[in-house]
């Protein structure tokens, strides 16, 4: 049995009660082989089951707390799981506050090329939500995916109403309330990525603000002008109020003005 396995009623009972977190810490402090599995370990997707969404994310905070390294297959299920506004912040937060990540974040204006590796994973993440990975489900993966994107026509055409179409086409799942909900979507999970990156205040807050204003899109979101004066109209309110250079948050700035 794995080691999440073995300890999965003592995790959970640590995520409610601070005298079982607690016996937790001492544990593996005391272990030298349980400290490696259960605060750097790679999670298997097998043991995804044992615990709960919440009782995940105490554990990958308690990981953090004693300096473990993100797991991306864990990152991706909380990614995937969270159904609340504070659960969303948590996930972030989590990788905001991770110490490689913000390491790298002092180096990086978007995440290194190659593989992503243990890491670069927080990079690779934050750069992933600034594109909307985690509001662009599937079907609109697919669509970017089989559709050659032209800037020039927009996208959110009303194909339901246009009789001249074929009826199949005016079916099309792909038309403009498919698109009318992506988009208020994508502009809500921008914004809100920019009141996490600015709650957290790190480095890595700061690349994630840089990837939010890049005028690089992505395969699943070509809107990046649209983002970029989204989150740059954030960012007017917030500098305004504090006296800060407008571009604080890029790599070699000055926080405040002269």
């Amino acid at each position: 049995m794995s080691l999440i396995g073995i300890s999965a009623a003592l995790i959970r009972a640590a995520s409610v009660d601070d005298k079982y977190a607690q016996d937790l810490f001492e544990a593996v402090e005391s272990d030298g082989e349980s400290r490696a599995g259960l605060v750097n370990g790679r999670i298997g997707e097998d043991e995804l089951a044992q615990l709960t969404p919440s009782e995940w994310q105490w554990y990958a905070n308690w990981r953090q707390h004693l300096d473990g390294r993100l797991d991306r297959r864990l990152l991706d299920y909380l990614t995937d799981s969270v159904t609340t506004r504070l659960a969303r912040f948590e996930v972030r937060a989590l990788v905001l506050r991770d110490r490689r990540t913000n390491e790298l974040a002092l180096e990086y204006d978007r995440p290194p090329d190659g593989e992503e590796t243990d890491d670069t994973i927080g990079l690779h993440w934050l750069s992933e939500q600034a594109q909307g990975l985690r509001v662009a489900f599937r079907p609109a993966e697919r669509y970017w995916q089989i559709q050659e994107f032209n800037e020039n026509v927009e996208p959110l055409t009303h194909a339901a109403e246009d009789e001249s179409l074929p009826e199949q086409e005016r079916r099309d799942p792909f038309g403009a309330e498919f698109f009318a909900g992506l988009r208020s979507a994508l502009n809500t999970e921008w914004l809100e990525l920019t009141t996490d990156a600015l709650q957290c205040a790190t480095d890595a807050s700061w690349f994630l603000l840089r990837q939010l204003t890049s005028r690089e899109d992505s395969p699943v979101s070509p809107f990046a002008d649209e983002r970029r004066g989204l989150v740059m109209e954030r960012l007017a309110v917030f500098i305004g109020q504090r006296g800060l250079n407008p571009e604080w948050y890029q790599r070699g700035q000055p926080i405040r003005y002269e």
